[in-house]
């Protein structure tokens, strides 16, 4: 059978292992998140306003906290033997909001590869994503690909490209006149 160890602050539970291996903090029991349970999770309750995970560094260099999310297509771990490919995901930020039965992504922000890996070369792109209003799970609205290009309802091949169905671009000033100035260099 499976055992569950447990942890303790004073006179109540402050994290435990589960029988799935799972590192709970703040609760006894998961919590699936769009049908998905997540390894280590990190559960306060409603009333606190201090919710969230907090990583700081007192330094006297240039140095700040890191939160490194890496993918590696290879099966074993510390083994680099194969690059990455174009596209493949290297991490995700999801969040996600109740619908009163159960949690569905409202957003999400990827990162990946953008072109061909090597040694030594990484090219990167960032997408960000939002639900529409009557969906349920998130649709690309803007990325950052790996040439600093910006897309907006659409894969960049321009510096900015903006690419809308049936709408129109707006830019307004609240006060004054509001100018767009085209020129080359």
């Amino acid at each position: 059978s499976a055992l569950t160890h447990q942890w303790y602050a004073g006179s109540g539970e402050a994290a435990r292992i589960d029988s799935s291996g799972r590192l709970l903090h703040g609760t006894s029991a998961s919590v699936t998140a769009n049908s998905e349970t997540r390894n280590v999770q990190i559960v306060t309750d409603v009333n606190n306003a201090n919710q969230g995970l907090g990583i700081y560094a007192f330094t006297a260099g240039n140095t700040a906290p890191r939160l490194d999310l890496g993918s590696s297509p290879n099966g074993s771990v510390n083994t680099f033997t194969t690059a990455s490919s174009s596209g493949g995901l290297c991490g995700r930020i999801n969040f996600l909001g109740s619908d009163g039965d159960e949690f569905l992504p409202t957003a999400r922000i990827e990162g990946r590869v953008d072109g061909t890996a090597g040694n030594g070369d990484m090219p990167g792109r960032l997408e960000f994503y939002t639900t529409a209003d009557g969906a349920s799970s998130p649709t690309e609205r803007m990325r950052i690909d790996s040439s600093g290009r910006v897309g907006i309802g659409a894969s960049p091949s321009h510096v900015l490209d903006v690419t809308t169905t049936g709408n129109r671009a707006r830019f307004k000033a609240g006060t004054g006149n509001c100018d767009i100035e085209l020129s080359s260099i």
